[in-house]
């Protein structure tokens, strides 16, 4: 899925219609969302737009009585949708089984209230949510550029989401760009180790029975089952607590090891949680992530093959003799 929010500052312009044919040209979104259009809306009007693969319809909060300010354009590649709320700051749509919310806040504080109410109810549904758009709440000139947030279910289905914000075009508000970027798997990721355990009599065998092994919290049910039945059975309770053991000391490995990869170390032994970690690395991963480079020509290259070409080339030129 592609997102992309501008705060286009009315849409009747040449300039500004221009502007949004070549965002969608060559960002190709799945969700074109456009804040103060500044024009009643009507169907005629989007199909003036030319809009390349773009329906000719939208979602709006336009009324006869008021120009909306927020427009929700969709693309082919998005066969359903549903519309959860629309109000004067926001509209939240499900698209699959993701929530998201569109927002152009109002600019009093004192409104904008009733906009974090509305978000707290959306929160409530406890479904895969982004909020993206201008939330009408900044300190200086330059974070004029909109937000995006979004939930620990929201990264748990698009676990490569990105977003960067664009240059001023014609509006003084940034375009906002979102993307789940699809990055392949490596399929030659060597397994490594030191040589010197090769040479150690019964290194081998061990990692093969290890790895055939699998402790299952169904087998200490098992035992506490066969253990209730006949309590005066010593050896069924003795395989009762040798289970439970085994499992427990794979569940703090594994929480030790995400907890290293998270980063986080600022959290006391014993007050550990799993799902926090595992959200951290997730946000951590994404960071980290090159999604796009400009190549020594001046185009930007998104293919992670091309950016491992380029990357590769620049450093062998750097460090050549």
């Amino acid at each position: 899925m592609k997102i992309a929010f501008w705060n286009i500052r009315g849409i009747r312009r040449a300039m500004a219609k221009d502007k949004l044919r070549s965002l969608v040209h060559n960002f190709n979104p799945s969700l074109v969302i456009l804040a103060e259009p500044k024009v009643q809306y009507s169907e005629d009007f989007c199909r003036k737009l030319r809009l390349k693969g773009m329906h000719y319809e939208a979602i709006h909060n336009s009324t006869n009585s008021r120009k909306g300010n927020l427009w929700i354009l969709w693309s082919s590649s998005i066969q359903k949708y549903s519309i959860i709320s629309i109000t004067d700051q926001a509209i939240t749509v499900e698209v699959g089984s993701a929530l998201i919310t569109v927002i152009h806040a109002n600019s009093l504080t004192v409104h904008r209230r009733e906009l974090w109410c509305e978000m707290e109810e959306v929160s409530s549904l406890n479904k895969p949510w982004l909020a993206i758009g201008d939330f009408n709440s900044v300190l200086r000139e330059e974070e004029k550029k909109g937000e995006a947030v979004y939930n620990d279910k929201w990264i748990d289905s698009y676990p490569r989401w990105a977003y960067k914000v664009g240059a001023r075009w014609v509006s003084d508000h940034s375009t906002l760009f979102g993307w789940n970027n699809s990055i392949p798997k490596l399929t030659n990721v060597p397994f490594i180790a030191l040589k010197v355990w090769k040479n150690r009599s019964g290194f081998l065998p061990l990692i093969k029975d290890s790895w055939s092994k699998a402790v299952k919290e169904e087998e200490i049910l098992n035992y506490t089952i066969a253990s209730d039945q006949e309590p005066e059975n010593t050896i069924l309770l003795n395989k009762q607590v040798t289970a439970r053991g085994k499992v427990e000391v794979i569940s703090q490995q594994q929480k030790d090891i995400i907890q290293q990869k998270s980063r986080v170390m600022w959290l006391k032994d014993g007050a550990s949680n799993t799902k926090f970690f595992h959200v951290n690395m997730k946000i951590r991963q994404a960071q980290n992530m090159i999604v796009e480079l400009e190549d020594d020509d001046g185009n930007i290259v998104t293919s992670q093959r091309d950016i491992a070409s380029n990357l590769v080339a620049h450093f062998e030129e750097k460090f050549k003799f």
